[in-house]
């Protein structure tokens, strides 16, 4: 399985700085899930 947590990570990031804050606590909530997951 392709770990693309830190690239969910970084689409949060961007959601984040431009406002969009429920679909970047979103992405990063998956992201976490994701990691965990792989490690």
């Amino acid at each position: 399985m392709f770990n693309y947590a830190p690239t969910l990570h970084n689409l949060a990031s961007i959601y984040a700085n431009k406002g969009k804050v429920d679909e970047a606590i979103a992405l990063f909530k998956k992201s976490l899930e994701i990691n965990n997951a792989v490690s």
